[in-house]
């Protein structure tokens, strides 16, 4: 049984079968003929044969900073369903917001032979961009920021946490307190910067007992979150409200505010960033900001494939819009 059996089975051509099995558009009716076949004679595509003819690995690598963050997940599960339709298999390798790890693992998976990467980076610097270039193979980041020399899809951090300052000051709160991990990632001193220039420009300066942060530095979001929560409980006055800088510390601040006895939206609002699934089902439900994941993951793999395909590499960026998510916790 091969590629040529399929396609007379189901009456189509042999061109036809190989879009379906590497994701190409075909006709509804076209699909849904050849899949048919695919279940009866349960056909397995010699994926080695296909490596071989295509001059590829059908080998793709995926360096993410962590895995507690729900944004990464959820760029990451449609990375891993998008390329399996493909044909790839994926490496997935965590750097834990390290720089010497992240060069590391980019010099392992080159060494691996993966037809390309997707870097989902926290933190950009001209060390990073020079070791991608260095026997340059197809490559995307997605991530706060861009590096001039490599393709990248920007979440737009800053535009995020403006909507969100902005919207927070619409609703009249004066008195602000906000939870940051310490500033030694990219995307950390952009969310930062943000809310506390905003803040500036109206007037509002957060007190330093207010400004919940940590002098450790790579550590979880579940570390940070005890760390803040510790701090909050020990507070002798609370803000009007919190912008947190994720879903995950809004998550344990709300927590925290609970077991004080203190309201949330009533006594005190509380915002975060992501929009992390279960902040809908939570009570109060969270207000947060959505990054819009599904876009950035298919505009990154437009980049990815385009270079892969057609064995040309661009640097061609493009910034996608987050979007402000309503709900009750202020």
């Amino acid at each position: 049984m091969n590629i040529n059996d399929i396609a007379k089975m189901a009456g189509v051509s042999r061109t036809t079968v190989s879009r379906v099995f590497h994701g190409g558009y075909v006709s509804e009716d076209a699909k849904n003929r050849i899949e048919q076949v695919i279940r009866e004679t349960g056909y397995v595509p010699n994926v080695r044969a296909q490596a071989l003819r295509m001059k590829r690995n059908l080998l793709l690598g995926v360096l993410v900073p962590g895995f507690d963050a729900d944004h990464v997940r959820r760029v990451l599960l449609k990375i891993l369903d998008d390329t399996e339709k493909k044909g790839y298999q994926t490496i997935v390798m965590r750097y834990k917001g390290s720089t010497d790890h992240l060069i590391s693992q980019i010099r392992m998976l080159k060494s691996r032979g993966v037809d390309g990467m997707v870097l989902m980076l926290t933190t950009y610097n001209r060390e990073i961009e020079q070791e991608i270039d260095r026997d340059y193979i197809p490559s995307v980041t997605i991530g706060p920021g861009l590096l001039k020399n490599v393709a990248g899809v920007m979440h737009d951090d800053a535009e995020g946490f403006a909507l969100m300052t902005n919207f927070v000051l619409d609703k009249g709160y004066t008195k602000l307190g906000i939870l940051f991990p310490p500033g030694q990632e990219t995307m950390t001193v952009i969310r930062r910067n943000t809310v506390i220039s905003i803040l500036k420009e109206h007037g509002i300066e957060i007190p330093d007992k207010w400004n919940i942060t940590s002098d450790k530095i790579g550590l979880e979001h579940s570390e940070y979150s005890e760390i803040f929560a510790k701090k909050i409980l020990m507070l002798d006055e609370l803000p009007d409200a919190f912008i947190a800088g994720s879903d995950r510390f809004a998550f344990r601040l709300i927590d925290a505010l609970k077991s004080m006895g203190v309201r949330v939206p009533q006594d005190i609002a509380v915002t975060g960033f992501g929009n992390t699934e279960i902040g809908q089902y939570l009570r109060p439900a969270l207000t947060t900001v959505d990054c819009n994941p599904d876009l950035l993951t298919e505009k990154a793999l437009e980049f990815l494939f385009f270079q892969i395909d057609q064995h040309e590499k661009t640097t061609e960026h493009i910034k996608i819009a987050p979007f402000l998510v309503q709900r009750e916790s202020i």
